[in-house]
């Protein structure tokens, strides 16, 4: 009776080039995360006198402002802005006949 091998055997030269991946992977982690925790200064925006930059509240309650009212966008080619459900509402009458 002769005794089968298997056939997910990896031999030695196999095992050779996954540790040198292995290592290989490391090194450039290693290389590269000194580059991404290297932490800087940058300089503030309203350090040099410009803008300071909005918050996400602001941010968030000036999309809601647009999304929920009239206004125009540009006045002297008549375009306006709508509420979204307006806008939506118009579009729903303009499809479906």
């Amino acid at each position: 009776m002769a005794v089968e091998k298997p056939l997910n055997n990896p031999g030695r030269s196999t095992l050779l080039k996954n540790t040198l991946a292995v290592v290989a992977c490391l090194a450039v982690f290693a290389l590269i995360l000194p580059l991404a925790l290297r932490t800087g200064n940058p300089a503030s925006p309203a350090a040099d006198g410009a803008e300071a930059l909005p918050t996400a509240a602001e941010l968030q309650a000036r999309d809601w402002e647009i999304l929920h009212s009239y206004g125009w966008v540009d006045q002297e080619k008549g375009v306006v802005r709508l509420p979204i459900s307006r806008a939506r509402q118009l579009f729903a009458d303009e499809t479906n006949p």
